[in-house]
């Protein structure tokens, strides 16, 4: 994730009117626009007036709602923008497309807390087949779609439209874009050649973005003395996740439901792979690595030192990822 954080980094600092952190006991308008790379005219700042003005209460208990309900998700994504220093809005996008779940299906078959289709999934280094779905796989997905995203905004220049596309297709915003003649926000929203959906899709980001403004929204998301941690353990060949909950002391269902990735209960047969525990049972597992033929694996990034949430994240998956090591000399518009 090295080259994720630099070219994050890179397109922060190249921001127009870069705003520090905001009042966050208050709406701040330019702080949206600037984070969205919204063009900031009164135009603009009406729009996001507008979608700020419509944050109701049930806007606010769904964000606490989703946050704490899928802390463990919530941790991993929020902890990874905190490491790369990605823009927090990536969170949000995750917290619409799927409230953080790994289990949700589309009925257009996207799939995970990302809602990544097949073919995007793989095209990102990701492997679904019959035995595994990593789109279920809370750290391999989030690097997928932070890859997503960054060749998203390679592609339309503008974070706002990158989050659209993310949602609608290339193809789909194009021609939008195309059909309205504009690229601007609210010309996009009040446009029909925009799906309804992708509209809804932004405003809730956008919503979201303001919601977390708040004091009590901040506190919620620093996840202060609360191990949501995960561990990526490496596993036999043909381990059950049965076998894993009832050795370390936690139900089946809470196995799976970390381990969303893995079909049928029982890792693939042909190598090895890894399961998810959480990090305070690690201790329990190490205790009875022997009895469940498993082991930990000593996956680091090329420099040996562990990176942040997805610190187990192998070498031969970013090497598979050959769009990242592309986007390694992008030079984005302003």
């Amino acid at each position: 994730m090295k080259a994720l954080k630099f070219i994050f980094l890179a397109l922060l600092l190249v921001a127009e009117g870069f705003a520090s952190q905001p009042n966050l006991m208050r709406a701040n308008h330019d702080y949206i626009l600037n984070q969205f790379g919204i063009e900031n005219n009164e135009s603009s700042q009406n729009v996001v007036a507008g979608i700020f003005r419509a944050i109701d209460a049930g806007d606010r208990r769904q964000f606490k709602h989703i946050v704490t309900s899928q802390s463990h998700n919530a941790y991993l994504v929020k902890t990874e923008i905190d490491n790369i220093e990605a823009p927090e809005f990536l969170l949000y996008l995750a917290m619409v497309e799927s409230h953080l779940k790994n289990t949700v299906t589309s009925g257009a078959s996207a799939g995970g807390m990302w809602q990544l289709m097949p073919t995007t999934a793989k095209n990102f280094g990701l492997r679904v087949d019959n035995a595994v779905d990593e789109r279920r796989d809370p750290a391999a997905s989030t690097d997928a779609a932070f890859s997503y995203i960054l060749h998203l905004k390679q592609n339309f220049g503008k974070w706002y439209l990158a989050l659209m596309a993310y949602n609608c297709g290339e193809q789909r915003l194009r021609n939008a874009i195309n059909a309205t003649g504009s690229d601007d926000l609210g010309r996009l929203l009040k446009s029909k050649a925009l799906p309804t959906e992708t509209k809804n899709f932004i405003k809730r980001i956008i919503k979201y973005a303001y919601i977390a403004q708040n004091e009590n929204m901040r506190k919620i998301l620093l996840f202060e003395n609360e191990p949501w941690g995960l561990k990526r353990i490496a596993v036999a060949p043909g381990t059950k996740l049965s076998a894993v909950a009832k050795q370390i002391g936690i139900s089946p269902s809470q196995m799976q439901d970390y381990n969303a990735h893995i079909k049928n209960g029982i890792s693939p047969l042909n190598g090895k792979y890894f399961f998810y525990i959480p990090q305070s049972k690690y201790a329990e597992f190490v205790v009875n690595q022997g009895i469940l033929q498993a082991y930990e694996p000593r996956l680091k990034n090329r420099k040996g030192k562990a990176k942040g949430a997805l610190a187990g994240l192998t070498d031969e998956l970013s090497a598979k990822n050959k769009k990242v090591v592309a986007l390694n000399n992008i030079k984005f518009n302003k």
